[in-house]
């Protein structure tokens, strides 16, 4: 029985060329291929904010205002995403798309992960958001949220919104050439709109590529086995990589407003607990370090701190459910 092998080159050139048929989110963040460090190490991103003002002094006067620079970290994970494969003999013989039919596969499902990981970069930014809809008020307000150009921009809506766009839109939709790629809808206020499966529905996002970052250490890494006795050929792809919200201030979410304030009464020992959005996501900070994530169920959340809280920490809490902007409270441990 003959059987036929693959160099890993010409299955890199096959897997890559499937690749791009996807509606990829790598169009849409910052490729950075500098990366040194390997799976399980950390790659730390640090988020900086300035506050304050300057003064007139008279003679003999001093500053009554500071530049302040406040800001927190999150650790980000290195990761190897890896995808397998595999067909026996007997399948090539009776079937010669076999090898393509799996690449197409290993592509799809290696996309839909790297995307899921870049959309929940998106969703943790919680800096800019607009209370609306699929209108042209909603829009140019977000855009204006930007000091960037409308051309350095791109929009994000789930495909079962079409409908909404178009219709909340109507002549302000325009189809420019220039922006034309997979996925592409129009463009509005000179911003191209893409569809994404990734994007909650009832939700719009506005981005730049500065906002969330890919650092990669290795990037399709391809190894083959074959088991002669059951004619089994084996096939892997990998990826070094770690995905990271990078710029939070270069997201803005279009979305309804929030089903519930958010509130802080319990914050003590190692509880952080009250009120939220039924549903929602709710991320607990303190000292700009996130230490909890939980779900809000009946309109309450409690999150449980590994570490107690001490007098005078600063404690920020952020609740999200898909389709809401973000809600928030800030409390201080007494």
């Amino acid at each position: 029985m003959a059987h036929y092998t693959y160099n890993n080159l010409v299955l890199s050139n096959k897997y890559n060329t499937i690749l791009a048929t996807e509606v990829n989110m790598n169009q849409f963040v910052t490729l950075d291929n500098t990366l040194t460090q390997g799976a399980g190490d950390t790659k730390r991103i640090v988020f900086r904010s300035v506050t304050g003002d300057v003064d007139e002094v008279a003679m003999g006067e001093g500053n009554t205002h500071s530049i302040e620079v406040n800001g927190y970290y999150k650790d980000y994970v290195l990761k190897t995403i890896q995808g397998h494969g595999f067909y026996y003999d007997e399948q090539a013989q009776k079937d010669p798309m076999v090898v393509d039919t799996m690449l197409t596969g290993m592509a799809e499902t290696m996309t839909n992960s790297w995307n899921d990981r870049i959309m929940s970069c998106f969703n943790e930014a919680a800096y800019n958001e607009v209370v609306g809809g699929f209108d042209f008020v909603s829009f140019v307000d977000a855009i204006a949220k930007f000091k960037e150009q409308s051309s350095s921009l791109f929009a994000l809506v789930n495909p079962n919104g079409l409908a909404a766009l178009k219709k909340a839109l109507k002549d302000d939709l325009k189809y420019v050439e220039a922006f034309s790629r997979v996925g592409y809808i129009g463009t509005v206020a000179g911003v191209p709109i893409y569809m994404s499966n990734i994007i909650p529905e009832g939700e719009a996002i506005i981005a730049t590529k500065e906002a969330v970052t890919a650092f990669i250490n290795k990037t399709n890494e391809w190894e083959q086995d074959r088991d002669a006795d059951k004619r089994k050929n084996d096939y892997w792809v990998r990826t070094v990589a770690v995905i990271a919200l990078t710029n939070e201030k270069k997201v803005c979410r279009i979305a309804a407003a929030a089903g519930a304030a958010t509130a802080i009464t319990t914050k003590t020992g190692t509880t952080v607990a009250r009120t939220a959005t039924d549903g929602a996501t709710v991320n607990v900070y303190v000292n700009g370090k996130l230490v909890a994530t939980v779900k809000a169920e009946g309109g309450n959340y409690s999150a449980t701190l590994n570490d107690a809280l001490v007098s005078g920490d600063a404690i920020h809490v952020v609740a999200r459910k898909e389709g809401q902007v973000s809600s928030s409270a800030d409390a201080t441990a007494a």
